[in-house]
């Protein structure tokens, strides 16, 4: 008996080391907290709409993934309901346990006389568009098109169990004789059943009959024979069975078990949420389970084979392959685990003194050795500890047998230790060591380094450092750079023969060690990337919060997140194993297919609630008209969507403006203040994976205008103005008539008046240059110079045929006028020699398209002459230059002469000589001139002196031009 104890115990103390961790779906709780009314949640269902229908011990309620709406009716006796059922039309049936049947219509629960039997609870069900409820001895058939009933009876002590198999309803009686309602008859099966079972479903394998306890078994009839299946815990309570997708659940008060379309138990036959009370399940249109408890209120699982494992249990931080079936996890305590593949069971291999984060794992299948850092290397064997070594270490592979490549904190080395059965000799590349014989340096910079790995084949170390990437092999070191660039490394990944490179900013590089050559895998992310997990065909990572797989040979990129069920945690590790991919969280260990859908191709919906103006609920099905000064309109909108909820994108848009963005949880619209005009609003929705709804929620409103915008006051108010204008301007006609007769001829007579005096200015000046001329020619004469006579002569009769040319002429191009001033300053060279002139033309000046007033500038020439130069000793120079400035013609005309000073003082001694006409008229005409010009003529004399002696004097005119 003590040797059997001592067994016992012996088994218990092995048991202790291995054991079975909590394992379920990764689930997002909707409780009280969230918004339902009550924990307790007896059944849930999905309608033809997308809303998630809620029957709770506090009554009905709908959900669209961000708030919940709320029914009641007066006339019910108890407020729990349960047994939900969706109809084509919209409508939501349920039941409460006093047997009363209650529906939803125009947002309303309202109660349905006509099939509601009081009494105890018996369950209502839908065939064929029909709804069946009973009682002890009725059956009640009704259609909710017609809102007829159809009866049939039953003798007494009909079973309360009723159940929809296939396209029929089967009772059982209470004795055990069982009936069928098909096609809206009643048929007795001829079929008695010893046991009563309360459950009855219909399945590829047979009638599967289940009890409320005791289901260890599950009994089956097929073809009139029974046979048995894998069963429950027979500790458990049976609430209901549930049918989806040729799978089986039950409910049970230990969790949910599920079977596929064979029998098969899932989940290795065990419950899911095994602490928690399952009343019902349903899958959603999006691929999500929703699960009822009777005390948690509901459980939202994005993808039921997302499975978390030691969930709030450890916080994982690595992951390594282990032998056969096996994975090694690390923890942040310090602590090594076995993962069982298989029975899904975690062992505990070792744990550390010092709770230090373990930072990465490694077996080695030669010696059998497990190598684990955290505030230590150490080396375990069978669950010993053979070796530790206090070096911290973020990164460790095999060099070569009894070798370790190590990334530490501060450089990169081989680790040589003693206990290694087997060891071979390092090559002599690698010889740079330091006093500890078991640790080889590689002869890098002092550098903290990331990641590390070797490549056997190609005979090199790549070293993931501070700084940059590092190559090391029997040539030296090289750094590798791409495109030019420093690489900044997370991890490095020896696979398929070539280096697979976790970078901060470049996503991910491959990089072939042979062709020396780096590719960016093609990913649609550049962010930083923390683990990378390779095989022949895939490549899985860790970026920020989800996990992304690219496949290899197709090119297809798949990424999941919270939204498909990865869990709200820290993601640390990633490993594949066989198709299945695992990754290390701070709340657990989750594993999921990679064929796992990731994209969320279900379309959003757009409803349209309730449209309110001034906090009064408005009619939206009818035409709206709102009132110009009186419209503050808000509406209201649902968007059913579970799985991405958070993410989902709502824009709307007014008329055709541009779409606006509303807020994450916004489902409302405000709009206040619109002018009159007919609008059109529309709102649509974009999924987590950039998927347009379906269909554009749209609704029709008007602004009618103020009294002042209708069209019968503006028309009064039209020819009301007609007629007091008319009035006023008949009075007005009159006078204004004859004053603006006589503003006309005012006008008029001055414009002939200016004309004229502008003529007789220019008329004045062309004699006066005739006289001088005339003069200078008798002078020669005179004097028996005929060569010099002859020539001016001809210059005279040049010049004297331009100035016929243009005194007709108000304005004349600036080639004429340049024409006309060298002519004139030609002859005044021939007659006083001494005197030279230079005349400068801007080069972009368009001579034939700038158009000046006729004989503007030969005046101030000719006083520059005859006042300036012509009484100045010796020789003198006259510049003149044209400058075109921003549609402005600058003219300068500069002499070196004797000054007007004195020059006036020589024209007083000379009390014989003829009046100036030239210089007074060019001030009167240039006046008269800018009394027509939008822009004025500016004409500024400059008296240049130096040392206080008279040296010239400089005239500036800046007419406004327009080239067009």
């Amino acid at each position: 008996m003590v040797g059997k104890k001592i067994i016992l115990l012996l088994f218990l103390m092995l048991a202790g080391a291995i054991f079975v961790s909590a394992q379920q779906p990764s689930a997002q709780i909707i409780n009280v907290e969230k918004g339902l009314r009550s924990n307790t949640v007896y059944d849930i269902a999905q309608d033809n709409r997308g809303y998630i229908w809620i029957a709770s011990d506090k009554g009905l309620s709908k959900y669209d993934g961000v708030h919940f709406y709320h029914f009641d009716n007066t006339a019910q006796i108890g407020k729990a309901l349960s047994n939900i059922i969706t109809l084509p039309n919209g409508e939501v049936y349920c039941q409460n346990f006093s047997g009363q049947i209650l529906y939803t219509k125009s947002d309303s629960l309202l109660l349905n006389h006509n099939i509601s039997a009081a009494g105890d609870y018996y369950r209502m069900y839908y065939l064929q568009g029909k709804i069946y409820t009973f009682n002890r001895d009725t059956i009640r058939c009704y259609n909710p098109i017609t809102q007829q009933t159809k009866f049939f009876h039953l003798p007494k002590l009909i079973a309360h169990i009723t159940t929809r198999v296939a396209n029929m309803l089967l009772l059982i009686k209470e004795d055990g004789s069982c009936f069928k309602i098909e096609n809206e008859k009643l048929v007795d099966l001829k079929l008695h059943l010893k046991t009563p079972f309360y459950f009855v479903q219909n399945t590829a394998q047979g009638i599967v009959l289940l009890q409320k306890t005791n289901n260890e078994k599950i009994r089956v009839i097929k073809n009139g024979m029974q046979q048995y299946f894998k069963g429950i815990s027979d500790s458990v309570f049976l609430y209901g069975v549930k049918q989806i997708e040729d799978h089986l659940y039950l409910c049970t008060s230990g969790g949910i078990y599920g079977y596929d379309n064979q029998l098969n138990p899932l989940w290795g036959g065990r419950a899911l949420y095994a602490d928690k009370r399952i009343s019902s399940v349903m899958i959603d249109a999006e691929g999500a389970y929703w699960i009822s408890t009777l005390d948690d209120g509901i459980l939202y699982v994005p993808n039921i084979q997302l499975m978390v494992y030691g969930l709030n249990e450890y916080q994982f931080t690595n992951l390594a392959p282990y032998v056969h079936n096996k994975i090694l996890c690390g923890t942040s305590k310090n602590k090594l685990l076995q993962f069982d593949l298989y029975s899904k069971t975690f062992k505990l291999l070792y744990k550390g003194q010092n709770k230090h984060e373990v930072g990465a794992i490694l077996y080695d299948s030669i010696s059998k050795y497990i190598v684990y850092c955290a505030d230590k290397i150490y080396f375990i064997r069978e669950s010993k500890l053979l070796l530790q070594r206090a070096y911290s270490v973020k990164d460790i592979c095999v060099f070569s047998p009894g070798n370790f490549l190590f990334s530490f904190s501060n450089n990169c080395c081989i680790l040589s230790p003693p206990i290694m059965p087997v060891k071979t000799a390092l090559p002599n590349w690698l010889s740079y060591s330091t006093t500890d014989n078991e640790l080889f340096f590689l002869g890098m910079e002092v550098q903290r380094t990331r990641s590390v790995c070797y490549s056997q084949e190609d005979s090199c170390v790549l070293a993931a450092y501070s700084n940059g990437l590092f190559l090391k092999n029997k040539s030296g070191i090289y750094e590798l750079k791409y495109k030019g660039s420093a690489i900044m490394s997370s991890q490095l990944k020896l696979a398929n023969g070539k280096v697979w490179i976790a970078t901060f900013n470049r996503g991910i590089l491959c990089y072939n060690i042979a062709q020396n050559k780096f590719t960016q895998v093609p990913l649609d992310t550049n962010t930083s990337i923390q683990k990378i997990a390779v095989t022949n065909e895939v490549l899985c990572y860790i970026a920020d919060d989800i996990i992304c797989s690219y496949n290899l040979i197709t090119g297809q990129f798949k990424k999941w997140s919270t939204a498909d069920g990865v869990p709200a945690a820290e993601l640390k590790d990633i490993l594949i194993d066989e198709g299945t991919l695992y990754v290390a969280t701070s709340g657990g260990l989750i594993s999921f297919p990679l064929s796992l859908k990731a994209a969320n191709d279900v379309a959003p919906k757009i409803f349209i609630l309730q449209a309110k103006n001034n906090g009064v609920i408005i009619d939206k099905n009818s035409p709206v008209f709102l009132n110009s000064d009186d419209n503050n309109l808000e509406v209201s909108f649902a968007v059913p969507s579970y799985k991405g909820n958070q993410k989902i994108v709502v824009q709307y848009q007014l008329n055709n403006d541009r779409w606006s963005t509303l807020g994450t949880a916004q489902r409302s619209i405000k709009l206040s203040h619109l002018s009159a005009g007919s609008y059109l609003l529309k709102i649509r929705a974009i999924n987590e994976d950039g998927l347009l709804s379906v269909n554009t929620g749209q609704f029709h409103f008007n602004v009618l205008a103020p009294f002042y915008q209708k069209w019968w006051f503006i028309l009064l108010l039209v020819l009301a103005t007609v007629f007091i204008v008319l009035g006023i301007s008949r009075y007005r006609t009159k006078l204004l008539v004859h004053k603006q007769k006589q503003a006309l001829e005012a006008t008029e007579l001055k414009r002939q008046l200016d004309l004229s005096t502008l003529k007789t200015l220019r008329a004045q000046m062309n004699p006066h240059f005739i006289y001088n001329a005339l003069n200078s020619i008798q002078g020669y004469v005179y004097s028996g110079e005929k060569e010099l006579a002859s020539k001016y002569l001809s210059a005279f009769s040049d010049l004297s045929r331009s100035l016929l040319d243009s005194s007709s002429a108000t304005e004349v191009s600036l080639h004429e006028e340049i024409k006309l001033i060298d002519l004139y300053l030609q002859l005044e060279c021939i007659r006083l020699p001494k005197i030279k002139y230079i005349i400068n033309i801007a080069d972009e000046i368009e001579q034939h398209m700038i158009f000046i007033p006729a004989m503007i500038i030969q005046p101030i020439v000719e006083n520059a002459i005859k006042h300036g130069l012509a009484n100045k000793p010796e020789d003198g120079l006259l510049m003149i230059n044209f400058i075109e400035q921003q549609k402005t013609l600058l003219i300068t005309i500069e002499d070196n002469g004797i000054g007007r000073k004195k020059s006036n003082e020589l024209n007083q001694r000379k009390k014989d000589k003829p009046n100036s006409y030239a210089s007074n008229a060019i001030e009167d005409r240039i006046a008269l001139l800018n009394k027509n010009r939008a822009q004025p003529i500016v004409h500024t004399i400059v008296d240049k002196h130096q040392l206080g002696v008279a040296t010239g004097t400089l005239v500036t005119l800046t007419i406004p031009i327009d080239n067009d």
